[in-house]
């Protein structure tokens, strides 16, 4: 099924897309029904560029096409931070677990001393949890 689009034949900007339309059937001017021809989202290189929606009247169509540009240094600096913010996380989660296994070992032994049962990790995480305020 054809998708054709309503644009203003004055700006060329578009109203709508619709595929079920008479693209024949009279509109009020200055709209047009268009034929749509869409264009496949190119392959960028992500941490160099990006492509943006083009969108615009070519001949006697309506196209939706992709402008490629270089990011930004502003772009480029959040996706350092952001990489960094991860980076960050994943050794702090990496740092708890390591210290959560060694409390876990360290309660057990202790409670062995005691001559008390050793916990489960279900019944760990349940009494850690508990002193936290």
């Amino acid at each position: 099924m054809t998708e054709y689009a309503l644009v203003n034949s004055q700006t060329g900007a578009l109203d709508r897309v619709a595929s079920n339309v008479d693209p024949n059937a009279g509109t009020k001017p200055p709209f047009v029904w268009m034929p749509v021809a869409r264009v496949a989202r190119p392959s960028v290189n992500d941490a160099t560029q990006v492509a943006e929606r083009n969108n615009s009247v070519v001949g006697s169509e309506y196209v939706f096409d992709w402008n490629i540009r270089s990011k930004t240094k502003a772009e480029l600096d959040a996706d350092t931070a952001a990489a960094e913010a991860t980076k960050t996380s994943q050794v702090n989660d990496n740092v708890n677990a390591m210290v959560g296994k060694a409390l876990f070992k360290i309660v057990n032994e202790i409670r062995t001393l005691q001559s008390q049962p050793t916990l489960t990790p279900a019944q760990f995480k349940a009494w850690f949890r508990a002193q936290q305020p």
